[in-house]
């Protein structure tokens, strides 16, 4: 599998978190979705594709979210020095991820 963390270090890094004021809303959220005993399940990727746009990388990637489900990612990786803003692209349920990617 592909490991993602060379990519995500490259980003602007997030402000520290205090993990005790994150525990109790989370153990509650994980009750209310009745998720508070599924184990965890660490995160794999495998890269399907790579192809050079120009001023960026475009990445195909299949995650492995457990249960037999495949999520597709596409990491956009631009060529200039970091570091870089992520952004978060969701794509609806129209034609598809094409105009996120800008491919029209």
């Amino acid at each position: 599998m592909f490991n993602l963390q060379p990519h995500i270090s490259q980003l602007t890094p997030a402000p520290p978190r205090d993990p005790a004021a994150e525990t109790t809303p989370r153990a509650k959220l994980a009750a209310i979705l009745g998720i508070k005993d599924r184990p965890v399940i660490p995160v794999a990727a495998q890269l399907l594709s790579r192809q050079d746009e120009g001023s960026y990388f475009e990445e195909k990637y299949s995650l492995d979210a457990g249960e037999g489900v495949q999520i597709p990612l596409y990491l956009l990786i631009p060529k200039a020095a970091a570091p870089y803003a992520p952004i978060l692209a969701f794509h609806g349920h129209g034609p598809g991820v094409g105009p996120i990617l800008g491919h029209y």
